[in-house]
């Protein structure tokens, strides 16, 4: 019987090298391939590891031009996001807009029915309700099932997480095994798009030719605190970098973009059991029409925490915690968790 043909995301890094060199392993008819979005030098260099990695599996390897789709969609949003005020998180959109409908749309077109990436997390198909399950890694430090939440029925049913249930430390070693040029290439922790060393702000600036206006830090009272560099830079729960002598420690509270003023008061106002969402997907359950209860991340470095989800339309839905949540910061991701399966998400607004 002729074997699947199924194509490995590859961005020549450990992760995804041990994806491909697994599916292998599991009888696959397999091939590398890599999107070009970006255009920065670092991903002709990862361009080149990947290349690098598919000769010493003996596969062949693909490029996938996305630039301009990567531009449009994802920079755009990202910068659209920051200047409205908003602190986005590229990858999630990224991921159900751009990476994997695009790859999977190249991969199909060069005969490969399938794809597969070097994410941690894991997909089951559970036939009693004739749907595609998102469930989080193995190993719980490196699970990546946040960033995943967006994806389609579609997109997991074509989609195979080699590494689900493996942990980092495993994999490290089965590429040193292998002799993979990735093998000791380190983890990749910044935004795909922005040089090492820049910040966010200056990235608006170089590329996208934003001019950020200076204007007031206030108190909740209205009181004028000081000035600031321009209220897209600073987020919700921030405390470092605003400049302001006070007697208390102060964070940013909140931000009015109209006015261009950014509020400013004590550790005490971050915290509400009341967050709204919206653009949700449920991507393991069905469409929602009565409130649940759920674990729920408001971000990917933080815990999950019980709250009611209280349905309030087809994509909308209000959060209630049982507990008081630090600093849900709109623009973010509010992911809903039922133990390891990834019942949905939205974002914050």
């Amino acid at each position: 019987m002729t074997p699947e043909r199924v194509m490995a995301a590859m961005s020549g890094g450990v992760d995804s090298s041990v994806a491909a060199a697994l599916l292998l392993d599991m009888g696959y008819c397999t091939a590398g391939g890599t999107m070009q979005m970006n255009g920065l030098a670092s991903e002709e260099s990862a361009i080149g590891d990947a290349v690098a990695v598919c000769q010493r599996l003996g596969i062949p390897h693909y490029v996938y031009d996305v630039r301009e789709t990567f531009q449009r969609q994802v920079i755009g949003f990202f910068a659209r996001s920051y200047i409205d005020g908003l602190t986005p998180n590229p990858c999630v959109f990224c991921n159900r807009h751009v990476k994997f409908p695009e790859f999977i749309a190249g991969a199909a077109a060069d005969g490969y029915g399938r794809i597969a990436t070097g994410h941690y997390a894991i997909t089951e198909f559970d036939s009693a309700a004739g749907r595609w399950i998102l469930k989080k890694g193995a190993d719980q430090e490196k699970d990546q099932s946040y960033f995943l939440y967006g994806l389609t029925q579609d997109m997991l049913e074509k989609t195979i997480f080699p590494l689900g249930g493996l942990t980092k430390s495993q994999v490290r070693e089965i590429a040193e095994g292998l002799s993979l040029p990735s093998a000791k290439r380190p983890d990749s922790q910044d935004v795909c798009f922005i040089d090492a060393g820049e910040d966010y702000m200056g990235f608006l600036q170089r590329k996208m030719g934003y001019r950020p206006k200076s204007g007031e830090f206030i108190d909740e009272y209205g009181k004028k605190l000081g000035i600031h560099a321009g209220a897209a830079g600073y987020t919700i729960g921030q405390r470092r970098g605003l400049g302001v002598s006070s007697s208390q420690r102060l964070y940013v509270i909140g931000k009015d973009m109209a006015k261009n003023t950014v509020t400013l008061g004590g550790s005490e106002r971050l915290m509400t059991r009341f967050v709204k969402a919206g653009g949700i997907n449920y991507v393991s359950m069905q469409p929602a029409e009565n409130d649940f209860w759920a674990q729920v991340k408001l971000r990917y470095s933080r815990g999950s925490a019980r709250a009611r989800v209280c349905v309030t339309g087809r994509d909308t839905a209000a959060l209630e915690f049982l507990e008081p949540q630090r600093a849900p910061a709109p623009g973010q991701s509010a992911v809903f968790y039922d133990g390891d399966v990834v019942l949905g998400g939205g974002i914050i607004l």
